[in-house]
């Protein structure tokens, strides 16, 4: 980890501290391959949140510093997504139980780079990437100052902050092989 990541880190939990009850650096277990993993965080909603719509499970974030983003550094944004994959395939301990993530958050930063304004290369990269993550249920988080934080996946907005649940659900329905 570096200082940029602590930093990203930090402002993160600025962001969701209100919402959220944070367990930073989780150790848990791979399904498939059992071994050792450590996610950077598991939340899970506060009430006021579950009263709004947002399922009542516990989600996992990883948080990575990715120095140049907006032009495209496709390596490091893979090998960010297959982190977060394998995440949605382990559990993790929490207050003495098992846990198994409802669904995994990628976090970059305060940056939507999914829009064009990014640039063409990013947002065409990132866009793939999220858009075949969304089927093994990962999504990222986005900040900002002037709207709070919203979860989105490939396919939409799963809750916005001060805005409640958008258009994204769940199915109970493990997506392995064909998804057709």
């Amino acid at each position: 980890m570096n200082l940029e990541e602590d930093r990203l880190k930090h402002k993160l939990v600025q962001y969701i501290s209100d919402d959220f009850l944070i367990r930073k650096e989780v150790r848990g277990v791979h399904l498939i391959g059992r071994t050792g993993v450590s996610i950077d965080f598991l939340l899970y909603p506060k009430q006021h949140l579950i009263d709004d719509g947002f399922d009542s499970e516990w989600i996992g974030l990883e948080a990575k510093y990715i120095r140049d983003f907006k032009n495209g550094d496709l390596g490091k944004k893979s090998k960010l997504v297959w982190q977060s994959i394998t995440y949605a395939q382990s559990v993790f301990e929490v207050d003495g139980a098992r846990v198994r993530p409802f669904f995994i958050l990628m976090y970059v930063g305060e940056e939507d780079f999914s829009k064009d304004e990014f640039g063409e290369r990013a947002a065409v990269s990132w866009r793939a990437l999220v858009n075949l993550a969304q089927y093994a249920n990962v999504g990222w988080m986005i900040t900002s100052p002037r709207y709070g934080w919203v979860i989105r996946f490939g396919g939409g907005t799963y809750y916005r902050n001060g805005r409640g649940r958008g258009n994204v659900t769940f199915s109970s329905k493990t997506r392995v092989g064909s998804i057709c």
